[in-house]
């Protein structure tokens, strides 16, 4: 974590901050999405499909697997993730995107893009 610097704070969730951060050797910006792991393992809840209980760290467990598959135009790639046990903090460095989210922008891009493949 000490290769980036953090810079504002972007947005915050039910779960998570994220923050605008610098790699501070090249000077990249990404988008910083930070949670910590003990309130996610606390949040539990049922899941009808798989029969059983399940805690938000596992949906951001899942987040992270799908996102190390997508390689898209239309989707945030994911460079990175950092699992700082002793601050109790999941870090997943994102692109960040200038006009901030999607919801945000005005909706999708008028020219239609190649479709998303897995």
């Amino acid at each position: 974590m000490e290769r980036y610097v953090k810079l504002e704070t972007i947005g915050r969730g039910s779960y998570a901050k994220v923050r605008k951060v610098k790699l501070s050797i090249t000077g990249e910006i990404f988008a910083m999405k930070v949670v910590k792991k003990s309130l996610l393992k606390r949040r539990r809840q049922w899941s009808a499909s798989e029969g059983r209980y399940k805690n938000a760290y596992d949906d951001v467990l899942r987040e992270i697997a799908l996102m190390k598959k997508l390689s898209h135009p239309n989707v945030i790639r994911m460079h990175e993730v950092v699992d700082d046990p002793e601050k109790d903090k999941l870090c997943i460095v994102l692109d960040f995107h200038l006009n901030g989210a999607l919801m945000d922008t005005g909706g999708l891009p008028d020219e239609p893009q190649t479709p998303l493949e897995l």
